[in-house]
């Protein structure tokens, strides 16, 4: 599928006062935060957009917790697909690596709770080898979907649900679903990888300031 450019305009053709950018970006510069670029988009077009060195518009850069949204795109994209159902248990998926004896709560953890990171548990493990039977063996404290604890290593087992039902990664299941629809480059986007070679869904993506804004986009409409 071709990539369709977006327009660019002036802000005030879409009812943004440049004057107001001014701010913000003043306002931006003196918070402590590190900016790598922005990109400011009303009615489709690109008001506005600059990059801080030595960042440009054509780098990735790593996308820290934003790649938990790519991960939870992929599941919703399996889920439409009829491939898994949010219904659908993470014991009953993965069979191989839940303990020995199953809690009641965990008994209960879906699909659902993990994109909600309603997990039910208080602590989260560290990567290995064998993360997901860690993550299966850390102990669901509050039933699931009851209580919000924000999980990491839970945003990874999204990767390792689509890996499960697709039998393809989130980059190889993403490309044509997300990547090639939206105008997302995906030879230039890129993961860092899990010790079992899984994408980090809970961090580890790489893209370009105008992919997230794709992405943005495709959500807002």
């Amino acid at each position: 599928m071709k990539r369709r450019e977006l327009e660019r305009c002036t802000p005030e053709s879409v009812g943004i006062s440049s004057r107001t950018i001014d701010k913000l970006l003043t306002a931006l510069e003196h918070s402590g935060t590190e900016m790598h670029g922005l990109m400011i988009i009303r009615h489709g077009k690109v008001a506005a957009e600059g990059w801080w060195s030595p960042y440009a518009p054509g780098m990735v850069h790593s996308l820290h917790s934003l790649t938990k949204t790519y991960a939870a795109t992929a599941v919703c994209l399996a889920v439409d697909e009829g491939l898994v159902r949010l219904e659908d248990r993470l014991i009953d998926l993965f069979p191989e690596d839940a303990p020995a004896e199953i809690s009641e709560n965990l008994a209960m953890l879906t699909v659902k709770d993990v994109l909600c990171m309603g997990c039910g548990m208080e602590t989260m493990p560290k990567p290995s080898e064998h993360w997901i039977r860690d993550f299966l063996a850390v102990p669901v404290v509050h039933k699931p979907g009851t209580v919000f604890m924000y999980n990491s290593m839970g945003s990874n087992m999204l990767g390792a649900i689509v890996k499960r039902v697709s039998g393809q990664g989130l980059h190889a299941f993403l490309k044509p679903r997300l990547f090639d629809k939206i105008g997302i480059d995906g030879d230039k986007f890129k993961w860092m990888l899990l010790p079992d070679g899984l994408e980090v869904g809970g961090g580890g993506g790489f893209a370009t300031t105008e992919d997230n804004a794709r992405l943005m986009m495709l959500y807002l409409q």
